[in-house]
């Protein structure tokens, strides 16, 4: 292997050729045993529910009398009739 560095070419030795190749096998080796470790718990572990972020199926929003900007709209849209909604528009 050669390296080029400050206009004079640097001969790395087989041996440190060596230690290099096997440091990276060796991070990739340990990279893909630790990927297959983590992911053990989603083949074989419970089947858990991954738990849902949105505002609705929140208790603790629900509770403050938050909720979805949907929801609202849609709460909002059926307490108008077509003709308030027209005169409304046109307005």
């Amino acid at each position: 292997m050669c390296i080029i560095y400050r206009k004079s070419i640097n001969f790395v030795s087989y041996k440190d050729t060596k230690k290099m190749i096997f440091t990276i096998l060796g991070a990739i080796l340990f990279s893909l045993l630790a990927v297959a470790l983590l992911s053990v718990g989603l083949f074989i572990g419970t089947k858990k529910k991954i738990p849902t972020g949105h505002i609705h199926d929140s208790l603790p929003m629900k509770e403050r009398g938050i909720t979805c900007a949907q929801d609202q709209m849609r709460a909002e849209a059926m307490k108008k009739s077509t003709r308030e909604k027209m005169t409304e528009y046109n307005h």
